[in-house]
């Protein structure tokens, strides 16, 4: 054998041990004991302090997602999750002090949520979308919301089945995303929103609503046991355990940074942004037009009040065009049409033994409701001076040169804008009856 294949094969050999040698272990591992997986972050504002924010963390409780209490083992009712908070100048300086009075070093990768306080977003939540957009341990796909209060009070509530705020709120957007239309929003979302030319966004607005239906059972029970207390009775011992497993039940509800309680997280709109900066707020109702205009829809319901009787609709298949354009006065004009099939649900108390005119009355009372919706949410729109729908993005792109003409009066141009609709609703399916067979007792007893 000669020396240059002798030489080859030497090289060969150890090019492969080089490589087990590499492949054997971690140069930088980090050992799943040795982190606290953050869950949530949360940014507030401190009244006395504007230089200042107040954030909070969520991070996994692992010993009690792994205990009985989670349904899973042990735990001893502690809460799923743990609370740390500080006030400081930026997101990472907070980590950075939380980490030095832990065992675990904070791990930002798996964080579910940010939440923003509404106070803190008027004066602009520039700081935290900076953060999340440049930091490399953070992911700018993470959702965005604010929270109709303090992110502290919604990152502290324990909710149910997923047990944390930070669980539940991307698991109720995903839904609404869904059945509703986009409401998501994510940090990359809304950045690219604010850089463009009509400088307008919005974010899913989230309140904490208490768990009401528990309420009334629970004023029942505190008055018969005060009524006891007044006269005198003696409790019995079976009383007296109820009484106290309660008591230990509220105590270990109060562990981990603060009161844990039970409530209900509900979505109520989206909070309206010009710029970085909160502008103001748009309710459910609002947020229907909102759906319509930025063509983000697959598959919704519409309720219809038709006379004295009601339908519920499912629209699918629905299809937009969105053209804009100036007039020779530089007035803004945009074209916006909606092509979609329905399917009947639900019809109490409309006519329908003749099918053609039963179709034709739902459709247009159908496409005047998202008609109205519409143009409610552009009022509105206007009224904050915010152009979360796009237009002027539109003309930017599609008429650069109309654009530049009305650039430095841009504001004014939206407020003044015309939009002319068109919505052409087919209904497919009137569902599995012919006739409702209500009908007969509806029309009897009114």
């Amino acid at each position: 054998m000669s020396a240059k294949k002798i030489t080859r094969r030497l090289l060969s050999v150890t090019a492969v041990v080089l490589i087990i040698a590499v492949l054997g272990g971690c140069w930088d591992k980090v050992e799943l004991n040795a982190i606290s997986i953050i869950t949530g972050i949360g940014v507030d504002a401190i009244p006395d302090n504007p230089d200042l924010m107040n954030v909070t963390i969520q991070s996994a409780n692992v010993k009690a997602l792994s205990g009985p209490a989670s349904g899973g083992g042990g735990g001893d009712g502690e809460a799923p999750f743990i609370i740390n908070e500080e006030q400081s100048k930026s997101i990472s300086e907070a980590i950075t002090q939380i980490e030095r009075r832990t065992s675990r070093s904070p791990f930002t990768h798996h964080n579910q949520i940010i939440v923003v306080g509404k106070d803190y977003c008027k004066n602009g939540i520039q700081s935290v979308v900076d953060t999340f957009l440049r930091e490399d341990e953070m992911r700018v796909e993470t959702s965005i919301v604010v929270a109709d209060g303090t992110a502290r009070e919604m990152l502290s509530v324990k909710t149910e089945i997923e047990k944390s705020a930070s669980q539940w709120i991307p698991g109720m957007l995903a839904s609404l995303n869904y059945n509703v239309g986009k409401v998501d929003v994510s940090v990359l979302d809304f950045a690219s929103q604010i850089l463009k030319p009509s400088g307008a966004a919005v974010i899913p607005l989230i309140k904490v609503e208490d768990t009401s239906l528990q309420k009334p059972m629970l004023k029942e029970k505190n008055a018969q046991q005060q009524e006891k207390k007044d006269e005198g009775e003696e409790k019995s011992g079976e009383e007296e355990k109820d009484e106290k497993k309660e008591a230990e039940e509220e105590k270990s509800e109060k562990k981990n940074g603060g009161e844990i309680e039970t409530k209900t997280l509900s979505f109520v709109g989206f909070a309206v942004f010009k710029g970085p900066y909160f502008v103001g707020e748009m309710g459910v109702a609002e947020m229907k037009g909102y759906r319509w205009l930025n063509g983000d829809v697959t598959s919704t319901r519409v309720s219809l009040s038709v006379g004295s009787g009601t339908a519920n609709v499912n629209v699918t298949n629905a299809k937009f065009k969105k053209k804009v354009r100036l007039d020779e006065s530089g007035k803004l004009i945009a074209d916006f049409s909606i092509i979609a099939d329905a399917a009947v649900l639900e019809s109490i108390g409309i006519d329908d033994t003749d099918i053609k005119r039963y179709t034709k009355v739902l459709t247009e009372v159908m496409s005047e409701q998202i008609k109205k919706e519409i143009e409610d949410c552009l009022e509105k729109a206007k009224e904050l001076n915010a152009d979360v729908f796009g237009f002027l993005n539109t003309l930017y792109e599609k008429h650069p040169k109309d654009y530049k003409r009305i650039e430095e009066k841009r504001d004014e141009v939206f407020k003044n804008m015309t939009l002319i609709t068109d919505i052409k609703i087919t209904i497919q399916d009137t569902g599995k009856l012919k006739k409702s067979i209500l009908e007969k007792w509806w029309n009897d007893e009114h």
